[in-house]
C-alpha cells in the first residue's frame, strides 16, 4: 500500500472511531446496561430461567444459612471468616420457594457484580477510558477466561469487591457525592469476604504519601474491615494448608500465564505459555528449560511494549500515579491469592486452574491498557484485537452443571420421604445435600 493510500486508510478509521465515540457519549450508561443485559443473557442461557446454585453456595452456604435461626444466617462464618453480602443472597433466596431459590441467587449475583463495571463506565475520563474502550473492558470482564468461574454466583463476589476497592483506591478522593459513596463502597468491600481487605497496606501508603483526609478515612475503613477477618481467622482458626510464605516462582509464572497470556490469547495462549514455563519451577541443563528461559525474557519483553512500561509509570504525571495505583493493586492482589490458594499451587500456572484468583487482577491490567496515552503500534493493536477476539469467543462460556428443573421434580417426589435430598449443582460434579426442612 502507498504511504498516501495507507494514510487515508487510517485517517479514515480515525474518523470512524471519533464518530462511534461521539454517538456512545450521549446517554452512555444505559447503552452500557442494555449491552451487559445482553452479555447477561448470553453468559448465562445455560441455566436460565431456573438459576444455579454454585459449588460451595449450594453445598456449604444454603444449607447452612437456611437451617440457622430466625436470621442469624447473614453472620454464616465460611472458612473462617465473613461474607457477608453471599449471606444475605442467600438468606434472600432461603425465603422464597425451593424452586425459586437459585434464580434468585444468580439474579442477586448478577446485579452486585455489575457494580465494578458501572463504576468503570460512569468514572471512565478519571480513568482515563475513552467511550469505546469501556464497552471493551466491559466484553474482555465478562468473556475472559477466568469470568466463568466468578461469573453469577454469591459465593465469589468478593472477588469483584476487589476490583471495586482497587477503583477506589486508583480515582481521585473529590466530589461531593463521590467521597461518602467511596467509603461505604469500601466497608461492602471490607465485608464481602477476604479479598479486598488485601489492599489496606496500599491504603494506607497512599494515604500518606497523599496526605488526604479522605484517602486517610479510606484506609481507615478498609483496615478496620481488614482487622475484623483477621480477628475471626484467629479466633476460628486459619487453615495452614493455604500456607502464608508467598510461592514467588509459582506467583510468577501463574501470572504470566493466567494474567497475560490467556486474557489475550485464550485458553490455546495461557496453556502453551504453562507448557513453556512450568520447567523453570525446578529448572535443569535441558531444552526445556532453556526455551523456558528464553520464552519467559520474551515475555516480559513483550508485556513492557504493550503497556510502554516504564513510560506508562511516570509518578509525576496524574496518568502514571492512576496505573501505579491500579498495577499495585493487581500485583498485591496476585501475590495474596495466590498465596492463601487452597489446594496444590503448582495446579494455578494453567490456564484453567483456579481463575478465579485472577479475575480482579486481569480486569485491573485490561482498564490500565485501555488508559495508555502512548502512540499506537503494532504489538498494542494486535493485543487488542486479540483480546476482543478471545473474550467473544468465551462470552457465551459458564461451565456445565445439573438442572434445577430436574432437582425440583426430585424434590417434589422425596421431600416427605427423607432427611436430606441430594441434588446436582453447578459445575458438573457438585451435588448438595439439601435438607428437607428447608424444601418449605
Amino acid at each position: 500500500m502507498e504511504p498516501n493510500v495507507e494514510r487515508q486508510h487510517q485517517h479514515n478509521n480515525s474518523r470512524q472511531l471519533t464518530s462511534l465515540n461521539v454517538w456512545l457519549e450521549k446517554n452512555l450508561f444505559f447503552k452500557f446496561a442494555a449491552v451487559y443485559l445482553a452479555f447477561v443473557i448470553i453468559k448465562s442461557w445455560g441455566f436460565i430461567p431456573y438459576g444455579r446454585f454454585w459449588a460451595e453456595e449450594g453445598t456449604v452456604f444454603f444449607p447452612g444459612i437456611c437451617t440457622a435461626p430466625g436470621f442469624d444466617g447473614i453472620f454464616f462464618l465460611f472458612n473462617n471468616h465473613l461474607e457477608l453480602w453471599t449471606n444475605l443472597g442467600v438468606l434472600i433466596s432461603s425465603l422464597a420457594p425451593i424452586g425459586n431459590a437459585p434464580a434468585i441467587t444468580t439474579t442477586y449475583a448478577i446485579i452486585l457484580q455489575s457494580i465494578p463495571l458501572a463504576i468503570i463506565a460512569v468514572k471512565r475520563a478519571d480513568l482515563g477510558l475513552s467511550n469505546i474502550s469501556v464497552f471493551v473492558v466491559l466484553l474482555a470482564a465478562t468473556g475472559m477466561l477466568q469470568a466463568a468461574e466468578v461469573w453469577a454466583n454469591t459465593i465469589n463476589l468478593h472477588f469483584h469487591f476487589l476490583v471495586v476497592a482497587s477503583l477506589i483506591l486508583a480515582l481521585p478522593c473529590t466530589g461531593k457525592r463521590w467521597v461518602p459513596f467511596s467509603l461505604i463502597l469500601l466497608t461492602m468491600c471490607g465485608l464481602s469476604g477476604i479479598p479486598a481487605n488485601f489492599l489496606a497496606p496500599l491504603f494506607i501508603v497512599f494515604a500518606i504519601l497523599e496526605k488526604s483526609r479522605v484517602r486517610a478515612m479510606q484506609a481507615l475503613v478498609i483496615t478496620v474491615t481488614a482487622a475484623l477477618q483477621i480477628y475471626l481467622l484467629s479466633q476460628s482458626g486459619y487453615q495452614q494448608d493455604r500456607g502464608l510464605i508467598p510461592p514467588l516462582g509459582i506467583i510468577l509464572l501463574a501470572s504470566l500465564t493466567q494474567s497475560f497470556f490467556s486474557v489475550f490469547w485464550g485458553f490455546q495462549g495461557g496453556n502453551l505459555a504453562a507448557d513453556l514455563l512450568r520447567p523453570l519451577l525446578h529448572p535443569t541443563l535441558s531444552f526445556q528449560s532453556v526455551a523456558g528461559s528464553v520464552f519467559f525474557v520474551g515475555a516480559c519483553l513483550l508485556i513492557a511494549k504493550i503497556y510502554n512500561l516504564p513510560n506508562s509509570l511516570r509518578h509525576w504525571e496524574p496518568d502514571g500515579r492512576r496505573n501505579i495505583k491500579l498495577i499495585s493493586a493487581a500485583l498485591l492482589s496476585l501475590v495474596a491469592s495466590i498465596t492463601l490458594a487452597y489446594g496444590d499451587k503448582v495446579d494455578l500456572i494453567s490456564p484453567l486452574g483456579g481463575g478465579r484468583y485472577f479475575y480482579a487482577p486481569n480486569v485491573l491490567f485490561v482498564v490500565v491498557l485501555f488508559s495508555l496515552k502512548a502512540k499506537q503500534h503494532f504489538l498494542r493493536t494486535f493485543a487488542i484485537v486479540s483480546l476482543i477476539v478471545f473474550s467473544l469467543a468465551k462470552l457465551p462460556w459458564a461451565y456445565e452443571g445439573g438442572d434445577w428443573g430436574e432437582a425440583i421434580q426430585l424434590i417434589d417426589k422425596h421431600a416427605k420421604d427423607a432427611k436430606n435430598l441430594e441434588l446436582n449443582i453447578w459445575p458438573t460434579g457438585w451435588a448438595m445435600k439439601l435438607p428437607t426442612s428447608c424444601v418449605n
